[in-house]
C-alpha cells in the first residue's frame, strides 16, 4: 500500500516481490524438515505465498493487483488471514485471476520450490531476517520496520528511506528504542 502511493506520487519503481516465510526462519526450525512438512504445519503464511507464486505465473500485472489487494485487505477493513485458503481465494478472485488455473497451479510441486528458491536467497546472499527487507540494485539490504506513513507523506518518506540506506552501505543499523516507540504516532 505504501509503494502504491510511492508509485502514484510519480516515483518510477521496478520491485521484483520474493517469497520470505517467517515461520520457515524461527530459532530450532530444522530448515530441511520444513520444506518438507505439510502445509498445514509451515507456518501461517505459506497459504499465501503459494497463491501469490501461482498468481505470478498468470502474469506480472495480475500478480501486482492480487499482492496489492492482499496488502489492502490484511491492513485495512477486514483483516483477512493468510492461512485461509477461501479467504485469499477471494481475493484471488477479485483481482482478476482465473481461479481454475489458480487451483490447478497450487497443486504444483514447484510452487514450493520457487518459494524455498526465494527464500534461502534471501537468507544467504542478503542476510534477510524479517519482512519487508528491501534489496537495492547495488546489492545493500535494509529491513525497515515503520507504520504506514500519512498518504500525504508516503512519497517522501520512501525517498529519504532510499536515499539512507539505498546507497550509503556505512550505516548498518538505526533503532528507536522500545518503548516508547511509536509514541505521539497512533
Amino acid at each position: 500500500m505504501w509503494l502504491d502511493k510511492v508509485k502514484q506520487g510519480g516515483m518510477e519503481l521496478d520491485i521484483t516481490w520474493k517469497s520470505f516465510v517467517l515461520d520457515a526462519n524461527k530459532e530450532g526450525v530444522d530448515r530441511e524438515l520444513f520444506w518438507k512438512s505439510p502445509i498445514e504445519d509451515q507456518g501461517r503464511s505459506m497459504y499465501a505465498h503459494k497463491i501469490g507464486k501461482a498468481a505470478l505465473w498468470q502474469g506480472q500485472e495480475l500478480y501486482n493487483q492480487f499482492n496489492l489487494n492482499i496488502y489492502i485487505s490484511r491492513h485495512s477493513g477486514k483483516r483477512i488471514r493468510l492461512d485461509k485458503y477461501d479467504e485469499l481465494i477471494e481475493v484471488a478472485s477479485n483481482s482478476g485471476l482465473n481461479i481454475e488455473k489458480l487451483l490447478l497451479d497450487l497443486k504444483d510441486p514447484n510452487l514450493i520450490t520457487a518459494i524455498r528458491k526465494d527464500h534461502d536467497e534471501a537468507l544467504d546472499k542478503h542476510g534477510v531476517f524479517g519482512t519487508p527487507t528491501f534489496v537495492f540494485e547495488n546489492g545493500q539490504s535494509a529491513f525497515v520496520k515503520t507504520l504506514m506513513p500519512p498518504e500525504s507523506d508516503a512519497y517522501q518518506a520512501f525517498k529519504d528511506f532510499m536515499a539512507l540506506f539505498g546507497s550509503r552501505d556505512y550505516i548498518g543499523e538505526i533503532k528507536r528504542p522500545q518503548p516508547p516507540w511509536p509514541k505521539n504516532v497512533v
